[in-house]
């Protein structure tokens, strides 16, 4: 492998989060044309039949050709999913290495973003937006990964400062993904969404991504920092004024989707870290 420029690391990243991007799109298209989906009985063949990988407007801009529409929205679906497979090699390099891939990489995943999804927000600069949002959410959760790596030398050392009360001090480091995850990227789904149905922001988000990324992050902080209770009610605290913003108040128990799993996330690496320590 060359070592300047890991070429075959790059091109497998590449793919492989250009296909995971691919079966997310086609994964989504498929419950929403399947009947299940909306409380009717589920028909395969039907919902198969049903399928379409194109939102209804590039279907119009593509003169209502699902031949060239579909191709179009899978092609730039792939490439937004390439981009972000190799979103986190730039890090392993030198500083001045990452500056200049950055440089290239960030306006590259904003296009392939705006691409993306430019037939489903009503602004191209709200494509450009989510674009930039994606590389922020990855950088935030590659700095979170340095911090953690910092904290392993630091304890390995015997550098540790005593734990604060309820370690609020070890739980204000990890609000900036919080805030990610409770705040940003909700109002992300919202600007996705159809206007007749909240696709994004009212399903996708709220019952799968929302507890897979807060569990994630309760985990990260319980690894490095151990149980931090103050977490979990800062993810329900944070995800509280979507409720309201974005739904009312019969959609309030999504704050929980966001505060139960990031307390069993940072409760069970807190109980793995203290077993390591034995």
């Amino acid at each position: 492998m060359d070592t300047v420029f890991p070429r075959r690391m790059y091109l497998r990243r590449a793919l492989l989060g250009g296909i995971l991007a691919w079966l997310a799109l086609f994964l989504l298209c498929f419950l929403l044309a399947s009947a299940d989906f909306f409380g009717d009985r589920l028909d395969l063949m039907d919902a198969l039949s049903r399928l379409q990988l194109s939102p209804d407007r590039a279907y119009l801009a593509f003169g209502r050709s699902r031949v060239l529409a579909n191709p179009y929205e899978s092609a730039a679906v792939f490439a937004l999913g390439a981009c972000l497979g190799l979103s986190t090699l730039p890090f392993d390099e030198t500083w001045t290495k990452l500056r200049h891939l950055s440089w290239l990489h960030f306006p590259v995943t904003c296009l392939c973003a705006a691409a993306a999804i430019w037939f489903v927000v009503s602004s191209p600069w709200a494509a450009l937006g989510i674009g930039a949002l994606s590389y922020l959410a990855v950088f935030l959760c590659r700095w979170l990964c340095w911090y953690g790596e910092l904290l392993d030398i630091r304890r390995e050392l015997r550098l540790d400062a005593p734990p604060t009360p309820l370690r609020w001090r070890e739980t204000a480091a990890y609000l900036p993904a919080a805030a990610l995850l409770c705040l940003v990227l909700p109002l992300a789904a919202r600007l996705c969404d159809p206007v007749d149905f909240p696709v994004f922001s009212g399903l996708l988000y709220p019952y799968l991504l929302l507890p897979l990324g807060s569990f994630l992050a309760g985990m990260a902080l319980g690894r490095h920092r151990g149980f931090c209770p103050l977490f979990p009610i800062a993810c329900f605290a944070l995800y509280l004024p979507m409720v309201w913003l974005l739904f009312n108040s019969s959609a309030l128990f999504h704050c929980f989707f966001a505060a139960v799993p990031a307390l069993l996330g940072n409760g069970l690496a807190a109980l793995l870290r203290r077993k390591r320590k034995k």
